[in-house]
Parts: structure tokens; sequence; C-alpha cells
């Protein structure tokens, strides 16, 4: 089974978290992608700099986003290998997409420990 970082949030992501915080923006997740993206000994400022996933493989709509407390929030992610073309790889690296309504970024990315196949 496939286990994953704690995420670190990009700096386009906090700069969206900043803007919502101060009451000038929502921010509404839109998509994620799965990618099979090596990171070996990528550093978080690296991670926080990214502006995409390394190599995405696969895109989904958010299933589901909704309020959990005053300090969590739960996005519900559904990923299937149905419509699958290629051949099968390993998930190394996820990233979820957010948008203030006019522009999207890589909110957060993922980064495995242990890749799983998919």
């Amino acid at each position: 089974m496939a286990e994953f970082k704690q995420g670190v949030i990009t700096n386009k992501g906090l700069d969206l978290l900043a803007r919502a915080q101060a009451g000038t923006c929502k921010i509404t997740f839109t998509r994620f992608q799965l990618g099979d993206g090596t990171w070996d000994n990528a550093s978080m400022e690296a991670q926080m700099a990214s502006i995409a996933l390394k190599k995405p493989r696969a895109e989904f709509p958010v299933a589901k986003a909704e309020f959990v407390n005053n300090a969590t929030s739960k996005i519900t992610l559904v990923a299937s290998n149905a419509n699958n073309k290629d051949t099968g790889y390993f998930v190394r690296e996820i990233g979820v997409w957010a948008t203030d309504g006019k522009n999207e970024v890589l909110y957060v990315i993922f980064i495995a420990t242990t890749a799983d196949w998919f």
C-alpha cells in the first residue's frame, strides 16, 4: 500500500490561502493529478516552488471538498484506471489544484515514500 509524506503547500498555494484568509478571494479545489515523477532528496523549498508535477500521468476532478472544523477541511479524491490507455505506473506524486475563480494553481503536492502500482 502506498504511503505519502505530509503534503506541502506550494508558494502559489500559500498565496491563494493568504488571499482567501484576507477575504479577497475564495478557494475552490478543482482537480488532482497522479504522477510518477521522482523527487529523490528534493528539499521542501523545491517542492514549494513547484508549479506542476514532475511527470503527470492522469487527471481527475475533485469529488468533494467540505469544511470539518475551524482547523480542518476534507477533500475527497477518487481515481480510476478504467480509461487508462497506457501501461500502468507507480504513483509517486499527487498534486491538488485550486482556483480563486480566475487563476488555477498547484495548491499542494504529496510525495510517496512508498509508491503503489496503478
